[in-house]
């Protein structure tokens, strides 16, 4: 049952699976995570499920119920080990609901219901959370179960998976994360109330394990630096402007959850989906592409503010095959979203040449008063050739100079 459902005081495993997807919506985005999944019987699949992008994360939280809530190291094993077993089971069985497509959707208040792709082409993850005190321990020694599995399962205290996730703030950096992980010798049997040992480990050897271990991310070389120092140094003097970035996913969350209100800023109608897509392209930035570009950015609103002229910049992921643009502009709306359209096509049109497939553009007002509002805008290629050529040729007038490199996503 889906404990926001229930009345009275919440059980302990009801408010530590309430606590996992809060941690889980405020990391992955409220729209992509799916609380109480249902099967056709109507029975719950498992207790949360996040789809993001190209993830599939599957999600069992356990929390020991009975008094005593401290007892002997062996009787905390023994509780550990039974919950270990069920909840193993319980993402077997939900990946094989998936994998057979008996369950080929997930529904949510925000989105109703979404159709999942076949999960074989979906990088899977499982999450176990125990809510219980204990000495560290091995999870592989207590289930060895837990190492024969399709997809790799980790195990979390709830304390140390909170932890976690105030440190890994964006979707790709705790994938990144749960990959390297994986692919560490030992890195699944971390023990559980003891995973500082493994994020320290994680992160002073940051660029050796991601360049020779990394299966998702590709970084640039000169990158990998920055990304280790900024896991090392942690909330410096630049970490401010990557709440410019979070900021615009905040008013994508608020145009979800208010589609009438003033918040509803995407194009001319709200549209949910349209919302959603914004979100996961922008979601797709680690923390330090949030820095980067919320940096560039601010500096483009105190430029526009200055000069009282419209402003814009772009960049040019490869790996995502994703161009964005960034724009300010005194203009009203809706002439500032339609501009925005012009200009996000014209860098599409540029960097098609270079295996551009998608141009996310983003424009809002310059630095004044309280508040801020967003238009946003997610193009494809459709235009013939003669059209492109055209429209690329404006490019040199509209960015040259204008454009930043990127780490790759």
């Amino acid at each position: 049952m889906n404990p926001r459902h229930r009345e009275g005081p919440l059980r302990p495993g009801d408010a530590l699976e309430l606590f996992a997807h809060t941690k889980l919506a405020d990391t992955f985005f409220a729209p992509f995570v799916f609380p109480s999944p249902q099967k056709a019987d109507n029975k719950e699949l498992i207790d949360s499920v996040v789809y993001f992008s190209d993830c599939l994360l599957l999600v069992e939280a356990k929390a020991k119920e009975k008094e005593p809530f401290y007892e002997s190291q062996d009787r905390e094993l023994q509780w550990a080990k039974g919950k270990l077993d069920k909840a193993l089971r319980q993402l077997k069985g939900a990946h094989r609901h998936l994998r057979d497509q008996l369950v080929t959707g997930l529904s949510s208040r925000l989105r109703g219901t979404v159709a999942l792709p076949p999960v074989s082409g979906l990088c899977r993850y499982g999450l176990i959370l125990l809510g219980h005190q204990a000495l560290p321990y091995e999870p592989h020694s207590l289930l060895p179960d837990l190492a024969q599995t399709e997809f790799p399962v980790h195990v979390f205290s709830a304390r140390d998976f909170a932890q976690l996730l105030e440190v890994l703030t964006t979707p790709m950096d705790f994938v990144v994360y749960l990959d390297t992980r994986a692919s560490v010798s030992g890195g699944l049997n971390t023990r559980v109330h003891d995973e500082r040992g493994f994020f320290e480990f994680y992160r002073e050897n940051f660029e050796r394990l991601i360049f020779e271990r990394s299966r998702r991310s590709k970084y640039a070389p000169r990158f990998l630096k920055p990304q280790g120092d900024l896991l090392r140094e942690g909330k410096g003097d630049t970490y401010k402007y990557s709440l410019v970035i979070d900021d615009i996913l905040d008013h994508c969350c608020a145009t979800l959850r208010g589609r009438d209100s003033s918040a509803a800023e995407i194009g001319l109608s709200a549209d949910p989906e349209a919302i959603v897509a914004v979100m996961e392209q922008i979601g797709l930035y680690t923390r330090l592409h949030r820095v980067h570009l919320g940096k560039r950015f601010h500096s483009l609103l105190v430029a526009v503010t200055k000069a009282g002229l419209p402003g814009q910049f772009c960049t040019f992921s490869r790996s995502t095959k994703r161009v964005t643009v960034f724009a300010a502009a005194q203009e009203a709306r809706p002439q500032r979203g339609e501009n925005l359209v012009i200009c996000t096509d014209i860098a599409l049109a540029h960097w098609r040449s270079h295996g551009a497939e998608m141009g996310l553009g983003i424009s809002t007002e310059p630095l004044q008063g309280v508040g801020r509002s967003y238009d946003f805008t997610l193009r494809h290629p459709s235009w013939p050739e003669e059209v492109r050529q055209k429209l690329a040729g404006l490019y040199p007038v509209m960015f040259k100079g204008r454009q930043i490199d990127l780490v790759y996503v």
